[in-house]
């Protein structure tokens, strides 16, 4: 609810788009999700993450930076929280670009552990197995973290990157491929967006599950920047 009402309907406003008519439409789609029969689970949405931050999240912190507007925890969360998904639990692609990433609450290296009971297909070939902690995902997304040649997002994130996180943090947000900002990177709020999706996204591979940073969050309370 932070997100939409603090970043994505005054983006909108700042785009010439009328607030109300943002408010109408998350209402309505807030109020699809909210039904126990939506039948979309979160896995099948999270599907190519890295092309839907630039395209659904991108524009909101765009416009925002492009007018000098505040960029809150909000939207950091939820670029750190995409990019967890498509950090793999250990090197090496499962082949055609897939890879094993692991559950909050369980231990990294399950996402290592034999299939076992449980697996259970959810899109195009991918499986999640809750029991085991583990899910599969694909990732095509290229970006350069600080040398000349391109790399893989899923390979920089298990890596580091030439640069460490804040590196790849960096040059996914600005890479044609992910979050599409190269635009506005050197805005007053880019770095601070960097620093903020950064240190979220390492609590979260630290262990951090992500509801006790959003419970953080939500104790702060109101509009805070990063």
């Amino acid at each position: 609810d932070a997100l939409v009402a603090q970043q994505i309907v005054p983006a909108c406003v700042l785009d010439g788009i009328a607030g109300l008519e943002a408010e109408a439409t998350y209402a309505d789609w807030r109020g699809r999700l909210a039904n126990p029969h939506f039948g979309l689970s979160t896995f099948f949405i999270a599907q190519n993450g890295p092309a839907k931050g630039g395209i659904r999240i991108g524009p909101t912190a765009r416009a925002l930076l492009a007018h000098g507007a505040t960029v809150t925890v909000a939207t950091a969360f939820a670029l750190a929280a995409l990019l967890r998904f498509v950090t793999p639990a250990a090197s090496g692609s499962e082949g055609g670009g897939v890879y094993r990433g692991w559950l909050d609450r369980h231990n990294r290296e399950g996402g290592g552990a034999p299939d076992g009971d449980g697996a259970v297909v959810y899109a195009d070939g991918l499986r999640h197995c809750l029991p085991g902690g583990w899910y599969e995902f694909r990732c095509s997304c290229a970006i350069r973290g600080g040398g000349e040649e391109e790399e893989n997002l899923a390979e920089a994130l298990l890596g580091g990157g030439a640069g460490g996180a804040p590196a790849v943090v960096r040059a996914y947000l600005t890479s044609p491929a992910g979050g599409g900002l190269a635009e506005v990177d050197a805005c007053a709020g880019f770095d601070g967006l960097v620093a903020a999706a950064t240190t979220m996204y390492l609590r979260m591979v630290e262990g951090v599950p992500s509801a006790e940073i959003l419970e953080d969050m939500a104790r702060r309370r109101g509009d805070f920047s990063c």
